[in-house]
């Protein structure tokens, strides 16, 4: 039996979508049976749709590519098939030579902005996106690189707040043929933290940058020509945020090989540059030895099995 109590209940803000009449019952004290105990009072019962009752915010998604024709199909499709409603997609093209730019405007309907004009490499071509992007939080998805499944920006939006500054989840490595290799945080010495700080970065590219949404307002350009930028970037970022949240999601495929793997000693050393801008060269030092450490006892850990 639904009962109701006009003095004491409080009924929450929702978007109305339907009002049912419903048969409820009054407590009258002067009647002591149960049976009797109630009287009927006809009121309207809110069918609320619960569909908006979480945080939308505006989700910019940004894809870079040149001459990635092979790859970048697969990466628009896994964006525009996206079920979370408030996306603005983002091409930046560098002036491909192969029909990449025939593919961006087979989608051009679903894209939210383009351009297809030479750059200065890769992190020119991401802050020129990140430029365009109006969105409340960005995520870089680059040719070659896909999101998880239709649900993942849903799914992770509904993990958090407006106060969150950043939220990140892991990122499943594959190769050329998409073939599944495993987690990020399983397959490199990167564990993804239940915290994330700026601090976190010490230790390297702690969480991926295909797995991590940033509050928009809180993103400095690339550095230029440093192999590097995106740990600068996001180490930067970090440092004005208050809020971030593990979503617990996989959120995007990662494709194995990315311009930092191709020229791997010059990654590192500028990667040990911009520790050492933010961190001093006393903490730099003593967090390479620690990845070092870390990175031997992985190795011996994963005896036949692949690493990344």
């Amino acid at each position: 039996m639904l009962c109701f109590n006009p003095k004491v209940a409080k009924l929450p803000t929702f978007n109305v979508s339907k009002c049912t009449f419903f048969n409820v019952f009054k407590l009258t004290p002067q009647n002591k049976s149960i049976s009797q105990n109630y009287v009927p009072l006809r009121i309207k019962i809110i069918e609320i749709s619960m569909e908006s009752s979480f945080f939308k915010p505006k989700i910019s998604v940004i894809t870079v590519c040149y001459n990635a024709s092979l790859l970048l199909e697969g990466t628009i499709l896994s964006v525009i098939q996206q079920t979370y409603p408030n996306i603005e997609y983002i091409i930046i093209d560098g002036k491909s030579k192969d029909n990449s730019l025939e593919i961006i405007k087979k989608y051009e309907a679903k894209l939210s902005n383009y351009i297809s004009e030479p750059d200065k490499g890769i992190y020119d071509a991401m802050t020129k996106g990140q430029t365009l992007a109006t969105g409340d939080y960005v995520i870089f998805m680059n040719a070659g690189d896909r999101f998880f499944d239709a649900k993942t920006i849903e799914k992770s939006v509904q993990a958090i707040d407006n106060q969150t500054d950043a939220f990140f989840g892991d990122v499943m490595l594959v190769d050329e043929n998409r073939k599944h290799i495993a987690l990020r945080s399983q397959a490199t010495v990167h564990g993804l933290p239940n915290v994330l700080t700026w601090k976190s970065y010490k230790m390297g590219m702690i969480v991926c940058h295909q797995g991590i949404f940033m509050r928009r307002s809180f993103c400095a350009p690339y550095l230029p020509q440093n192999l590097s930028a995106d740990i600068d970037w996001s180490i930067s970022a970090l440092k004005k945020a208050t809020k971030t949240v593990n979503t617990g999601l996989v959120v995007a495929e990662y494709l194995k090989g990315g311009i930092s793997k191709q020229k791997h000693t010059q990654s590192l050393k500028d990667r040990y540059s911009i520790l050492k801008y933010h961190y001093g060269t006393f903490d730099v030092i003593l967090s390479h030895v620690k990845i070092v450490f870390r990175a031997l006892i992985f190795k011996i850990k994963r005896i036949n099995q692949e690493t990344y």
